[in-house]
């Protein structure tokens, strides 16, 4: 596993909460679904959403016309790229600045997870793609895997597999978070790419 350093003036303002990035190299003690399990956690119910995820049979990168890992990357060559955002850190620093949020609208994805994708993919653009030539960064279009739990990895176990802790938001009855995890996670990956007919 190597860690890779962030400098301080490189980071945007989003209360300049702490993170890391990493790349963890192969072999991954990696954590696979089918793509049937895939399936049945995209549909499966949560809050305001009884049929699961919208974005499932609509949005172009998302199931169910999608590959599985295996068939699209090596996955002896696969890396996990990705940064560790500390997110009870952030919580913290929202809370003193709007306070009167609900917790649920302090821990909104829609005002972070953008940010970690950004900062990963200019990371990427500007120091390590020069480390690793041969490999494309599944995170743009042009890739056959943008996003790697759409395609069958288990990226919080996996992590886990590798000793970083890691954790869901807790609700009450009300649905109403009641405990946040320490860190957040944004991952990609990259590895040799197997020979495709198609996209799907």
């Amino acid at each position: 596993m190597e860690k890779m350093s962030l400098e301080r003036d490189s980071l945007s303002p989003i209360y300049e909460t702490p993170r890391e990035f990493f790349v963890l190299r192969p072999p991954l003690d990696l954590e696979m679904h089918s793509m049937r399990e895939v399936h049945r956690l995209c549909t499966q119910e949560y809050y305001k959403h009884k049929r699961g995820c919208p974005n499932f049979g609509f949005r172009k990168g998302c199931p169910p016309n999608l590959k599985h890992i295996t068939e699209i990357v090596d996955v002896s060559t696969l890396h996990f790229y990705f940064v560790r955002f500390h997110f009870q850190q952030y919580i913290e620093q929202k809370m003193d600045r709007s306070p009167g949020w609900t917790n649920r609208a302090y821990a909104n994805q829609r005002h972070w997870q953008g940010h970690l994708k950004s900062q990963l993919e200019k990371r990427w653009e500007e120091v390590d793609r020069y480390k690793y030539p041969d490999y494309v960064l599944h995170s743009e279009t042009e890739s056959y895997c943008r996003n790697p739990e759409a395609h069958g990895i288990n990226v919080m176990q996996t992590l886990e597999n590798h000793g970083f802790e890691t954790g869901w938001c807790v609700e009450n009855d009300d649905h109403e978070f009641i405990q946040f995890p320490k860190y957040m996670y944004q991952v990609f990956v990259f590895g040799q790419e197997l020979p495709q007919i198609d996209q799907l």
